[in-house]
């Protein structure tokens, strides 16, 4: 049901933009873009909505009917399109016709297209006025292709690409309002997001194969909402350790998730738990009451800093390597699914794990009675 408000509200937006603009124009085939094209030879900028390519679905938000535009090359001049740009189902496998385009003062959407793996050719592209949504793409891998910083003004979705592996591209885009990436699900690595400090609102939400936030670990504002829900692999939040405040806070539905006890999560439980939502994910973060926030605590964070596993990430080998004063009573390997998948009392013998499958897991330790978590990356 959310997906399909959200939908409806952009669409809406679409529309709006749409119906506000006196020159749009639809070229649902190549003739008639081929026909505008020849009226228009040396067109560099273009006054108005340009919306090329097939139909939208109002209800999902979803691309319908055919287009046999798989050409864009008449529109190698253009420079800047005062409106929205809507690119619906476009069958050629790159965007170089489009290496000249470097402003959408509204929004930007690539929707449906069969081979597009990625958005080469947007080389200059520097403004886009409203939202840059890229969703529905069938064998999409990431969105690079940017070599400029693009300026972002109302949001950026990355939405319902079947294949899309990585957020590689992102580093490039820059935007402070909404960022909604959902319905990926082979993706499994956000690192391009790394860079991003602020935001107004951010949602991640079903993606399948999502095991960590650690995309997030520079993140220190959201003024308004994060929402992380749906996420089947996500077990951790440790990547929100750099977070310092957030008006509004949902997780709920990640039936993996046990370990919630971020400092960023636990500091904003410490100011208020008005507006915090946490409901129905594992044992350990199915309510506020569950968060065990002593992992914020300076003192465990001064142990955390004094035990070193190297190397990590690791092919499976890997030794601990601790303040000489500490006593490390047990180790526990957890994967994850919250399940312990090791334990050890000798921590002065390297630790095999060959034959644990590659992925993330924690390395729970009690130390001097108190319980330190590390994260461990197996390749």
């Amino acid at each position: 049901m959310m997906k399909k408000v959200y939908k409806i509200n952009f669409l809406l937006l679409v529309f709006c933009l749409i119906g506000s603009v006196a020159h749009a124009i639809h070229l649902a085939t190549q003739a008639e873009l081929d026909a505008f094209i020849a009226d228009n030879p040396n067109l560099t900028a273009y006054n108005g909505d340009l919306i090329i390519g097939a139909n939208l679905d109002i209800s999902w938000g979803e691309p319908y009917g055919n287009t046999d535009i798989n050409d864009l090359s008449g529109l190698n001049k253009l420079k800047t399109v005062d409106g929205l740009f809507y690119l619906v189902k476009f069958k050629g496998n790159n965007l170089s016709a489009l290496s000249n385009l470097e402003e959408v003062t509204g929004s930007f959407v690539i929707t449906g297209a069969p081979s597009l793996k990625n958005l080469t050719g947007l080389s200059k592209m520097q403004t886009v006025g409203g939202e840059f949504i890229v969703s529905h793409n069938y064998v999409m891998e990431d969105i690079s292709g940017f070599s400029l910083d693009v300026d972002v003004a109302l949001s950026v979705v990355v939405d319902s690409n079947e294949t899309m592996l990585t957020l590689n591209g992102y580093e490039k885009i820059k935007c402070e309002k909404i960022v909604m990436l959902c319905y990926n699900p082979a993706m499994t690595d956000m690192s391009a997001f790394q860079g991003v400090s602020t935001v107004d609102e951010l949602w991640i939400f079903d993606n399948k194969e999502l095991e960590d936030v650690s995309f997030l670990s520079e993140l220190v504002e959201v003024t308004g909402k994060l929402t992380i829900h749906n996420n089947p692999k996500l077990f951790t939040l440790d990547g929100l350790s750099n977070l310092e405040q957030v008006k509004s806070l949902a997780i709920f539905n990640n039936q993996s998730l046990y370990d919630c006890d971020a400092e960023g999560i636990c500091k904003r439980l410490a100011v208020s738990l008005d507006d915090v939502n946490i409901h129905n994910n594992k044992e350990g973060c199915n309510s506020t009451d569950e968060i065990n926030c002593l992992v914020a605590n300076e003192n465990v964070k001064e142990l955390a800093h004094q035990i070193v596993i190297s190397p990590n990430p690791t092919n499976g080998l890997i030794t601990l390597k601790a303040n000489q004063d500490l006593r490390i009573k047990e180790i526990s390997i957890i994967n994850y699914l919250g399940q312990v998948v090791r334990t050890y009392e000798n921590t002065d013998e390297t630790m095999n794990l060959n034959d644990l499958i590659p992925g993330t897991y924690f390395i729970r330790l009690n130390v001097d009675n108190q319980m330190v978590t590390k994260r461990l990356i197996i390749d």
